[in-house]
């Protein structure tokens, strides 16, 4: 029997951080769509019903990161990790209020966001 890929939104303003995490994760995981704002990330989140998304925090647009997860989960729950180069607590507990999978860093540690996706 084959096991499905999980399926991952990539939710990033900076373009090449957007490649390096499709090039590093498209290996295992089906990446689905990459983002640069919050709208098309909701849209993205309904169309096309990724198990995990990959969300920067300050991302382009009127919404951060931390609202469109709000609004992403307020009409079904998808597992969400932060990618963030904030560190401030007003951010990280803003955050986590949302029951983040993790909320990691930047630069990001490859293997620690591979098994957070995996888990």
């Amino acid at each position: 029997m084959k096991e499905t890929r999980k399926r991952i939104l990539i939710v990033e303003d900076e373009a090449l951080n957007a490649l390096f995490l499709q090039n590093i994760l498209g290996k295992e995981f089906e990446v689905v769509a990459i983002v640069d704002n919050g709208p098309e990330a909701v849209l993205c989140a309904k169309e096309e019903n990724p198990d995990c998304i990959l969300m920067d925090i300050k991302i382009n647009g009127p919404m951060d990161g931390i609202e469109t997860i709000h609004q992403i989960l307020s009409e079904k729950r998808i597992d969400h990790i932060y990618c963030t180069a904030y560190s401030e607590s007003s951010v990280t507990d803003r955050a986590d209020a949302t029951k983040p999978k993790g909320i990691l860093p930047k630069p990001l540690d490859v293997l620690a966001l591979k098994n957070l996706i995996r888990n």
